[in-house]
């Protein structure tokens, strides 16, 4: 746990919280000065990263370093368990915070599965709930305060629970307080074709606002998506915007190429994405080749 925080483990065995190295707010740097005026300086950005991993533990160094890009980044599938977590800590940049969600194991000798890491850089101010954040399997979030607003960022892996994740994210849509803008990234693994969400027209909300996207299909998890974002007035914000105008692909698998990977919010937060990416680099040796990347960047609020 971070150091100073109180000792709330209770029910969140599988939630952990690290601040390595030096006080919050200081970066293990020569360059740390340096990178506090740049951040502060004319239209001050920040930039978010939604990545499902598909196993952590055997990732470089090269891997870590790519890591730095980002102000927040949400990790998926890093399959990441107790002991693996702790010899992780010698790896991850030190220039953040980390939380992590440990991996289950459905049988002793099977692969640990799902598990998530959430990495703060420690010049952003991170708000702390008041009330004990109860973050359910798969799902991680944190608050932080970029410029006179704060951001809810919340990371998500979906896999044939859709329903349940839906649920657990009614309260953050529904009852949210003011002045806080929320956005949701991950790993639906729901295909939502050229459908939006909801759009502005004339002044006017219309429901079923298309986009454009490389993949037409559209599932039964992601007709349920697009039930729950156009009842709350939110959108996904894969293609149309600058970054990602074509809507890529987000995942490669046997059965050919599809976006299931999204981030949305409602039309307040979409007027704040400077630029929106599907990135791909290439693992040599691993299964699956395409490792996939959304970077949100956001301008900050002056």
């Amino acid at each position: 746990m971070e150091e100073g925080d109180e000792k709330d483990k209770e029910g969140e065995k599988e939630n952990k919280e690290e601040n390595l190295g030096g006080r919050e707010g200081e970066e293990d740097t020569e360059n740390g000065e340096r990178e506090k005026r740049k951040f502060r300086r004319e239209e001050e950005m920040w930039k978010v990263a939604f990545w499902n991993v598909a196993g952590i533990a055997n990732k470089d160094k090269e891997f870590w370093e790519a890591v730095k890009e980002w102000d927040v980044v949400i990790m998926m599938e890093t399959w990441l368990y107790e002991r693996g977590w702790e010899k992780m800590k010698e790896k991850i940049p030190r220039e953040y915070k980390w939380r992590v969600q440990i991996a289950t194991r459905k049988n002793k000798k099977g692969r640990a599965s799902w598990g998530m890491l959430l990495g703060i850089r420690k010049r952003i101010e991170e708000i702390k709930e008041e009330r004990k954040l109860e973050e359910e399997e798969s799902k991680i979030e944190c608050k932080i305060r970029i410029g006179e607003e704060i951001w809810r960022i919340i990371g998500l892996y979906v896999n044939n629970d859709i329903d349940r994740k839906l649920e657990g994210l009614k309260d953050k849509t529904e009852e949210e307080e003011k002045r806080v803008r929320t956005i949701i990234g991950g790993d639906f693994n729901a295909r939502t074709g050229e459908e939006r969400g909801w759009e502005e027209e004339d002044e006017e909300r219309v429901e079923g606002g298309g986009r454009r996207s490389k993949d037409k299909k559209i599932n039964r998890d992601g007709r349920k998506l697009l039930e729950f974002i156009e009842e709350r007035g939110w959108m996904i914000l894969n293609e149309g915007v600058k970054g990602d105008e074509e809507g890529e692909f987000t995942y490669t698998g046997g059965r050919g190429e599809t976006v299931i990977d999204y981030v949305i919010g409602e039309e307040e937060v979409r007027e704040k994405v400077e630029r929106l990416e599907v990135e791909e680099r290439v693992i040599p040796g691993e299964k699956d080749s395409r490792i996939l990347r959304e970077k949100l960047e956001g301008r900050k609020v002056e």
